[in-house]
């Protein structure tokens, strides 16, 4: 996730505490410098096991009903060569207490099963989950 230096760091992060249930023990800070040279943190995060299926299950709990029903529909959409399942969050949604996915100023997730068998039964167990 990238936070500008116009967005308030600390008030980002409770939103991705109390929403998405990622602490920033977790975090990884990366600095960065835009276009104009003004600063941007990204922040990026990597679970494995059961923190990781902790929260894809809270995730896909908490992600809106008609965004989950699209996701459902059109899984092959959002799962790339490897597998991985690919959402793209909206981060002013979560700074209102809604989990919708988004097209810009997004927070970026990525999903990897554990998963070896055909692509068409790793479709169907992502579209199970959701």
């Amino acid at each position: 996730m990238h936070v500008h230096a116009t967005e308030d760091v600390e008030k980002i992060l409770q939103t991705l505490s109390d929403r998405l249930k990622i602490y920033a023990d977790f975090l990884t800070q990366t600095k960065a410098f835009g276009h104009f040279g003004n600063p941007i943190l990204i922040y990026s995060v990597s679970l494995r096991g059961e923190s990781a299926n902790s929260f894809a299950a809270n995730l896909l709990s908490e992600l809106d009903p008609l965004d989950k029903s699209s996701v459902r529909e059109e899984v092959w959409k959002y799962i790339d060569d490897r597998g991985d399942l690919h959402l793209r969050l909206d981060k002013q949604s979560l700074f209102a207490d809604h989990v919708r996915l988004g097209v810009s100023d997004v927070v970026r997730i990525r999903l990897r099963a554990r998963f070896t068998g055909p692509r068409e039964q790793l479709l169907s167990a992502y579209q199970s989950l959701l």
